[in-house]
């Protein structure tokens, strides 16, 4: 039983060494065309292999053997070793110069960036699967230069990026096969067996680190100081945020991420959690800091009105990313690129408030002197309600930045939420600044206009957002409106006054008692100066200098006026109605021709539309 044994085992033995001896060591520069790789074999020779190295392993050590097979055995292990080594090094070695054009660097991470990162165990129980699709896979050519269109590739995406491009917009990274990560796991398990892991943990770490940096340095992001970041127009800071923004997802969902799934489908179960943590960690370390460190610095600069959106949009960014990032940098060892990002948050946070609380102030004290024509809408007023709009885009976030606690976002003894607050204030603040430049006219009529338009145009934009107007209420609304029709009214004094002041019934009259009678000479001047005046005012530029774009609010004022006017000019004719056709008094209007004088002058006004 003993000699069968033997002898069986001499048999395997010589099977086992001739595979073997089929793929002798090559140095690491071979590059002799014939020469074929294992891994470039189909999936039964590539299994043989590997059976036959696990073949001399287990003789090797097993008592049944002649002590000349157990020599050569040693040898045979030894053999095997730097085979192993030379392929798992030359396979890393062509992934780590970026091609983009091979099918293997387009390897789906769509899974991982829409559902976040999984478990060690779900990856390595798909292996079995893919493994068996080798065979009706196409082999990938071998790449030993690096390819000229990754910087094409890569350029793509900081393009992507900086036009806003999220999520899945992105060209996926490129990245290990499903093959080559079955086979360096191969590899990796023979090399544990035999002890020398260590060698393949080197290789993996130092060929991944300089993929990983060449493709974040090809994702466009700079290395910025704060004095840089200072210097920086806001255009082009606004820029590099939209870049940055873009990149992060991409280096976090699908590199970062990838790069840990592949780490643990290779290396899972072989060495020490903390090892191999430890070495994914220095893969990507240096990538990370570098990432988060373009945010931290953003964040030290000073709080400017126009850097809000940039620095909202950086905040949503940065906050979305932390779950993926403490999925994928779980351990000790790593948990200082957590917390790098998460200690930006706080600092977002306090710069967007500083933003606010100055914006209510710029609001307040802003004071150009330079005065619309014609009353129209100022361009600050314009301003101001575009970044309420804005506000109300960011409603969320802002409810929780706006106040140091979230608690306090619950609603005051007002009724009102912290951000509700601030928008009615900064509108408050706007109306006061309008009033104040109103001054500036020389003319007052046209002060009077200013503010009815620009409140005008307040009370518009209110009424086109259902937000909005839920955010500052309905008694706030109202008073806005009073506002504007306070203005109105206060505008139709000043150019209509001296019309109505003709119509006055003082000094129509003579005599008194018995006595009292009309005079003729006094009503034949107002008619006349009643006339004069009503043209020289619907002349006048005063008349129509009203917002074009705002029709309504140009018909309410003239519907004001026709509303006083009207009843004035037929009390007016009635002093002497029955001597009001006769050619001496000089009647030139009906009360319908009144109405489509003003009506028209309106009506003109509406057209002046540049």
């Amino acid at each position: 039983m003993e000699l069968a044994q033997l002898l069986g085992n001499a048999v395997a033995f010589q099977s086992a060494e001739r595979v073997i001896q089929g793929y002798p060591c090559l140095p690491a520069d071979f590059k002799l065309p014939g020469e074929r790789m294992i891994f470039d074999r189909n999936l039964h020779e590539i299994d043989q292999y590997f059976q036959a190295v696990d073949q001399i392993q287990r003789l090797t050590k097993s008592a049944a053997l002649l002590s000349d097979y157990r020599s050569q055995g040693i040898n045979l292990i030894q053999l095997a070793t730097a085979r192993l080594q030379f392929e798992f090094q030359a396979i890393l070695t062509r992934k780590a110069d970026i091609d983009p054009t091979a099918a293997a660097y387009f390897s789906s991470l769509s899974t991982s960036c829409s559902s976040g990162y999984q478990s060690p165990g779900t990856n390595l129980n798909q292996m079995d699967k893919a493994r068996h699709q080798f065979e009706f896979q196409v082999m990938l050519t071998r790449q030993t230069d690096s390819n000229p269109t990754s910087a094409a590739y890569f350029s793509s995406i900081s393009t992507s990026c900086s036009s806003g491009l999220r999520g899945d917009d992105y060209t996926d990274h490129p990245a290990l096969s499903d093959k080559e990560i079955y086979y360096l796991r191969c590899i990796t398990e023979r090399m544990s067996s035999i002890g020398s892991l260590h060698y393949c943990i080197e290789v993996y770490c130092c060929s991944r680190k300089k993929f990983v940096e060449k493709s974040f340095r090809l994702l466009g992001v700079e290395k910025l100081s704060t004095n840089d970041v200072k210097r920086l127009e806001w255009e082009e800071l606004q820029k590099k945020i939209k870049l940055w923004t873009g990149a992060a997802r991409e280096c976090v969902r699908k590199l970062f991420a990838r790069e840990r799934e592949m780490f643990e489908q290779i290396f899972d179960g072989l060495e020490s959690a903390q090892t191999y943590d430890a070495c994914f960690v220095a893969t990507v370390k240096d990538a990370a800091i570098c990432l988060f460190k373009f945010a931290e610095t953003v964040s030290t600069t000073r709080p400017w009105m126009q850097k809000l959106f940039g620095i909202l949009g950086l905040y949503y960014a940065l906050s979305d990313l932390l779950p993926d990032l403490n999925l994928i940098f779980q351990s000790d060892s790593s948990k200082s690129i957590v917390n790098q990002a998460a200690g930006i948050l706080p600092q977002l946070e306090e710069l967007v408030r500083g933003i606010l609380s100055d914006f209510e102030n710029g609001v307040l004290h802003e004071m150009s002197s330079v005065p619309t024509y014609a009353g129209t809408v100022h361009p600050f007023t314009k301003y101001v309600m575009e970044y309420i709009f804005g506000i109300v885009r960011y409603k969320d976030i802002l409810s929780e930045l706006i106040v140091s606690k979230p608690s306090a976002t619950l609603r005051n003894e007002c009724g009102r939420t912290p951000l509700e607050l601030h928008i009615i204030w900064i509108i408050v603040s706007l109306k006061f600044n309008l009033e104040s430049k109103s001054k500036i006219y020389n003319d007052s009529s046209l002060g009077h206009l200013f503010v009815m338009n620009n409140i005008g145009f307040i009370v518009q934009k209110i009424e086109e957002s259902s937000e909005l107007g839920e955010m500052i209420g309905n008694d706030y609304r109202k008073k806005l409106s009073e506002i504007m029709l306070e203005a109105v009214n206060s505008y139709r004094r000043s150019i209509w006054d001296r019309v109505f002041y003709c119509l006055r019934d003082e000094g129509l009259h003579y005599g008194f008692g018995f006595c009292k009678g009309l005079s003729k000479r006094i009503v034949k001047q107002r008619v006349k100066s009643f006339n004069i005046t009503f043209e020289e005012v619907c002349r006048t530029p005063s008349t129509t200098w009203l917002v074009p774009s705002n029709l309504h609010l140009c018909l309410q004022a003239h519907q004001s006026i026709l509303e006083e006017l009207i009843p004035a000019y037929e009390s007016f004719l009635g002093q002497f109605k029955r001597h009001a056709e006769h050619p001496a008094y000089h009647v030139k209007y009906s009360v319908e021709d009144l109405k489509n004088a003003v009506m028209v002058s309106s009506w003109n006004a509406s057209c002046l539309s540049p």
